[in-house]
């Protein structure tokens, strides 16, 4: 194991607790970052920032829905009208669905399994947030891909896009 993982909290599995006591231990760690006694995964809780990058998708998914109302398939679309760089790149622009300013098509499944098969709406909650008439949460906790929380500082459109991407305050 990694020394970077070795830093995190770690709790020896033999210490005979129940998978309920684990549950609780890990659940108090997390934030920060620990392995798991039961799996000896690393789990950690992220805080993501709504970024110019994500706001920036946003307006222009807005911008196609004004002529549009079926799914629009975004990672094409976005590649297409966007500028090479972070609007295409990561994907990033698919974690606005944890602020509900995006709604992923989950009905259909594509051969391998998945269920991300791109297809994007956007809700009346980002219209909204696009045209200046709501703020909204500028942090979801995210933990394995799963919406946690949301954070009582809120942002607006215009802050969103002077909000640039940051590594660091991500890992820390």
């Amino acid at each position: 194991m990694s020394n970077k993982i070795n830093s995190f909290a770690r709790l020896r599995a033999d210490t005979g607790m129940s998978l309920a006591e684990a549950s609780l231990w890990l659940k108090a760690n997390i934030k920060h970052g620990a392995v798991c006694p039961c799996c000896d995964q690393l789990a950690r809780r992220y805080q993501r920032k709504l970024t110019s990058s994500m706001a920036a998708a946003l307006i222009l998914i807005r911008r196609a829905f004004r002529t549009q109302t079926d799914w629009l398939h975004v990672p094409e679309y976005l590649t297409a009208v966007a500028a090479q760089g972070a609007i295409t790149r990561g994907g990033d622009w698919a974690k606005l669905t944890h602020w509900q300013l995006l709604e992923p098509k989950i009905d259909e499944i594509r051969k391998d399994g998945s269920r991300r098969i791109g297809l994007y709406k956007i809700t009346e909650r980002g219209i909204a947030f696009v045209e200046r008439r709501i703020e909204v949460p500028k942090y979801a906790y995210i933990y394995a891909q799963h919406l946690l929380a949301m954070s009582e500082v809120t942002t607006t459109i215009d802050a969103a896009l002077r909000d640039r991407f940051n590594y660091a305050e991500l890992l820390s």
